[in-house]
């Protein structure tokens, strides 16, 4: 079949889980796709059936892959491995230190004009391709509740990360609740359930009740 088909036979199979293990064998082949994104849903259908370490190979190299969805599709597979991902951990956490050198970079990056992206010269050259402070920070908290994990994630204002760990990044609350300050609606939004999934408190929840303010 084509590639679509492809992924939709290997997402099936990660949802059957263990009891796909007589597929672990053509998963493992598949992983040698040329396709970036069906190699990610082949490696996370792979560690599904049998747990096998070369599906977190596979992972964590697409996090290095210039396909947005296939990177995007990683970071997703690795979190919800969590610490069965350990074996990610030492490439996270270089990726966690190398990724503040090149955050400036990216941002500006992000800001420029879709002509001046394309220009040449240092204005408009990319950043390499990889994590960013807070998806790296993420993972490493997902994995191991490694120490840097939460300072970063803090330092980044990642408020959509911070509020799906929940109670234990309290110490996160009166950065996040700054962001409440911002003119976009939607974003305060997003920051409001994000307050509110991490200490329950009705004190942020007026964004989430008043229309207007979209």
């Amino acid at each position: 079949g084509n590639v679509e088909e492809r992924r939709e036979a290997v997402v099936a199979l990660g949802r059957i889980g263990e009891r796909a293990k007589a597929a672990a064998p053509a998963l493992a082949e598949a992983l040698k796709s040329e396709d970036a994104v069906l190699r990610v849903d082949v490696a996370e259908a792979l560690w599904q059936a049998n747990e096998n370490p070369a599906a977190v190979v596979a992972l964590v190299a697409a996090l290095k892959d210039k396909n947005t969805n296939a990177f995007a599709n990683a970071i997703e597979a690795l979190s919800r491995i969590g610490p069965g991902a350990k074996a990610a951990a030492p490439a996270l956490r270089k990726a966690l230190d190398e990724s503040w050198q090149w955050e400036p970079m990216r941002i500006a990056w992000l800001t420029l004009p879709s002509s001046g992206q394309s220009s040449c010269g240092p204005c408009g050259t990319p950043p390499p391709p990889g994590l960013n402070p807070a998806q790296a920070a993420w993972l490493l908290w997902r994995i191991e509740k490694h120490p840097a994990a939460m300072p970063a994630l803090i330092k980044s204002r990642a408020y959509g990360y911070l509020g799906l760990i929940g109670a234990e990044a309290n110490a996160a609350v009166p950065v996040i609740a700054e962001l409440l300050k911002t003119e976009d609606g939607w974003t305060r939004i997003h920051v409001a359930i994000a307050l509110w999934r991490i200490n329950r408190s009705e004190e942020h929840t007026s964004e989430l009740q008043s229309p207007c303010n979209l």
